[in-house]
């Protein structure tokens, strides 16, 4: 006699059929930042109607009973489904092979199953869109040189999210480093910019569009990467001295960016607008202005 193989036990006992012994097993596999509704599994020989209960909740991710609809998040065990099945979701950009583990046992109305089956949740990594920050109206004092931090949030970057699982190397894909890139798309109309290595020191002029800008930190832990330009302001923006008839002028000005990701498509522009508030100077003797 041969033992089916989720496994032989005595007549009267649910069982789950799932996977043989030592402890019924079955994998399962979610894409990155989707969630998967996860059939259970068990039978019993006397036919009875059977409970479902969750035994174990998983380190990583949450599991929510479905009832018509309408989710709830399962926050202890045991726990009583309300059909056999139960959703899982692993969290925003969580990923890995066996991400999240839970424990669940069947009941017949008298006993429970001999074992519990254990389910194992692979979810597997797909590339992200970069994330940018917007930037805010930058105010600039039109004697200063000031800088401007672009920063973006690569998800791919994540030291969590291993890539070496089929999807990507049948893409051919490898886990990136700096593969981002800050482009500016529109240059601004009155002041110049800048590339920057350290954030403060203005270097070579960004003078044409689709230039590459300089990142200044890039931290894998977080994937927060970000780069940084001088924006330097025109001070007489009259351009004709400040002769008596000629006021010093504040102004707007404004210049776009945009991010090239080698796994996705480019994202939107993203424009920054910046104030420029031309400082007062006080005259000096003889000065017409006084």
């Amino acid at each position: 006699f041969a033992a089916p193989h989720h496994g032989f036990f005595a007549a009267g006992t649910p069982v789950q059929t799932v996977s043989s012994a030592p402890l019924p097993y079955y994998p399962v596999t979610v894409l990155e930042d989707r969630n998967a509704t996860v059939a259970l599994v068990g039978t019993d020989p006397d036919h009875d109607e059977l409970s479902f209960l969750i035994t174990s909740l998983p380190e990583r991710g949450d599991l929510y009973d479905v009832v018509e609809g309408a989710e709830t998040l399962i926050h202890y065990v045991p726990w009583k489904l309300a059909s056999p099945s139960v959703k899982y979701w692993a969290g925003a950009h969580g990923c890995g092979m066996s991400y999240g583990e839970f424990k669940y046992t069947v009941h017949d109305g008298k006993e429970f199953a001999a074992k519990e089956a254990l389910v194992s949740v692979n979810v597997v990594p797909v590339p992200d869109y970069p994330e940018v920050a917007p930037v805010r109206v930058v105010e600039v004092d039109s004697a200063m040189a000031e800088p401007v931090h672009l920063v973006l949030t690569d998800f791919d970057l994540l030291d969590i999210c291993p890539m070496d699982v089929p999807y990507f190397v049948a893409k051919g894909l490898a886990k990136p480093t700096a593969v981002d890139q800050v482009v500016i798309s529109t240059l601004p109309e009155v002041g110049s910019l800048f590339q920057t290595e350290d954030g403060v020191t203005p270097g070579e002029a960004i003078d044409e569009i689709d230039t590459v800008v300089t990142f200044t930190d890039i931290d894998p832990a977080t994937g927060v990467m970000t780069a940084a330009v001088i924006y330097v302001p025109v001070t007489d923006v009259n351009q004709g001295g400040y002769a008596e008839s000629i006021e010093r002028v504040d102004y707007e000005d404004r210049f776009a960016f945009f991010v090239r990701d080698a796994l996705m498509p480019d994202t939107p522009d993203m424009p920054v607008a910046l104030f420029v508030t031309q400082r007062a100077v006080a005259p000096e003797e003889g000065d017409a202005t006084a």
